[in-house]
């Protein structure tokens, strides 16, 4: 198996025609709602550039607390956009697991969804991330506005599996608050 030198971005994204973009990337189960490419390239970038604004650099870790819903897809591709570590957080975790996988990443920042937000907010608070600040569509920290710088460069490639609750690697040095 060949694995392209190009960033995950460039591999989806950079090829697409008209044609392409009119065509159906994602459909939500329960709703039947359908996002073409064309919504989801600019979902992506529109992650990516706020997060750049926020201050979030390339190799700086973000926690992705979600289901398996589309705007995972797009906040989790936007991140990697950015250039920014991923690590998922699955979305039934409590918050104090939550927490233990924040230090032991060592995320600067925590993107969630306000059915999870009681668990993301301990979460957080446990491993000395603070309050997040509210901005999506539901209220809970969540897509950016649009708009914002561009992501630098072509775009990471990195994802981190999720921790287990007997990693034992947990690592935790002085950061500031960096909560998208």
């Amino acid at each position: 198996m060949e694995i392209p030198d190009v960033s995950l971005y460039d591999f989806l994204f950079a090829d697409l025609t008209g044609a392409d973009l009119d065509r159906v990337a994602l459909i939500d189960g329960p709703s039947g709602d359908k996002t073409t490419y064309g919504t989801l390239r600019a979902h992506v970038d529109a992650v990516a550039g706020a997060i750049a604004a926020r201050g979030l650099e390339p190799g700086d870790v973000v926690a992705l607390h979600s289901p398996n819903v589309p705007a995972f897809v797009s906040v989790f591709h936007g991140l990697l956009r950015a250039g920014v570590t991923v690590t998922t957080v699955n979305a039934l975790a409590s918050g104090a697991e939550v927490g233990k996988q924040l230090i032991a990443s060592g995320a600067k920042a925590l993107i969630t969804v306000s059915p999870l937000l009681a668990q993301a907010t301990a979460g957080a608070e446990a491993a000395g991330l603070g309050a997040a600040p509210r901005g999506g569509r539901d209220g809970a920290p969540g897509p950016p506005p649009r708009g914002g710088p561009r992501p630098r460069g072509g775009g990471g490639r990195r994802a981190r599996a999720p921790t287990t609750s007997s990693c034992s690697t947990a690592r935790r040095g002085t950061r500031t608050c960096g909560t998208c």
